[in-house]
């Protein structure tokens, strides 16, 4: 078993929140609960396998700590940041949208 943890950080519980909102309204609870399953699954793979993430999107935008997983059949990334043992989410973003402005604000500075 790994030692390592895994941190949610409060804008990566908000993305999962307001996606199983938008499933539980657009399609059905199955598609919720698929999705839920497909976090999981990718968490899982994760804390695993936490350098097999792609940091291709954090390096486009300066921000070469960051890497990213997708999970499996929903268009969704999730953010994540590896400090030796542990493993920090930050965000659950959708493939289409903006990665840079999608990242805490405390990320992007320009130091």
């Amino acid at each position: 078993m790994t030692g390592r943890r895994l941190r949610r950080h409060s804008l990566a519980d908000k993305d999962i929140i307001d996606a199983i909102d938008f499933y539980n309204d657009a399609l059905a609870h199955q598609a919720s609960t698929r999705f839920l399953d497909a976090i999981e699954k990718a968490l899982r793979f994760i804390l695993a396998f936490p350098k097999a993430g792609s940091s291709r999107l954090g390096e486009m935008v300066g921000l070469k700590q960051f890497k990213t997983w997708p999970l499996t059949k929903f268009p969704f990334l999730v953010v994540y940041i590896v400090e030796n043992e542990e493993i920090d989410v930050v965000r659950l973003i959708h493939q289409k949208r903006d990665f840079s402005e999608s990242l805490p604000a405390e990320s992007r500075s320009s130091d």
